[in-house]
């Protein structure tokens, strides 16, 4: 009979005790967000279904760099950079709801843009800027892209009600997931021209 071994791990992995050799395995928390951020896009989806026909039309949006500096974003930048990476897994679950509601989609990415909107139009009236002035609405979006990113992320934060079995970081990181997308398929903040 073997003498029994035990493996430590830290920094929120498990050890697994491999023949004798010991090897740190960590485990993300993405399975978490997968399955949070799944229901979470239903939720947008079924919240948002305006009157009028969306244009299910696939546009090519530019490179992630491009729209963060013709936007000029800066603190978000990291993050949206990060994010980027995960676009696949968003789209792969945004089109398997797609398929079983068609239309979903469509009516998720205009959902993100109107939460953009009212972000927008919330900091135009704040900051009393003239929206008669394209030049002027266009240097205040630049001058306040990251406030205006923040606060369409704390937008989204009233349609996490509802998710109070997910720790705080599993939401953020699912919301976050969603504001990248909007950001990737400009829904937020600018298309650059």
């Amino acid at each position: 009979m073997t003498e029994s071994q035990t493996a430590e791990a830290n920094n929120g992995g498990i050890a697994v005790n491999n023949n004798g050799g010991e090897v740190s395995v960590t485990i993300t928390a993405l399975s978490k967000v997968t399955s949070i951020l799944n229901p979470l896009l239903i939720k947008i989806i079924e919240a948002y279904k305006p009157e009028e026909s969306i244009d299910g039309e696939i546009v090519d949006y530019p490179g992630v760099d491009e729209k963060l500096e013709y936007n000029a974003v800066a603190a978000y930048a990291e993050d949206i950079r990060e994010y980027s990476g995960y676009m696949g897994l968003i789209e792969a679950l945004i089109e398997s709801i797609d398929n079983e509601d068609p239309g979903a989609k469509s009516r998720f990415l205009w959902a993100i843009q109107q939460k953009y909107k009212q972000a927008k139009k919330e900091l135009l009236i704040e900051g009393s800027i003239r929206t008669t002035n394209k030049s002027e609405i266009f240097e205040f979006i630049q001058n306040n892209s990251d406030r205006i990113l923040l606060k369409v992320s704390k937008l989204i934060d009233e349609t996490f009600e509802g998710f109070d079995g997910a720790t705080i970081e599993i939401v953020h990181s699912a919301k976050e997931l969603i504001v990248c997308y909007g950001f990737i398929n400009c829904k937020i903040l600018e298309p650059p021209k």
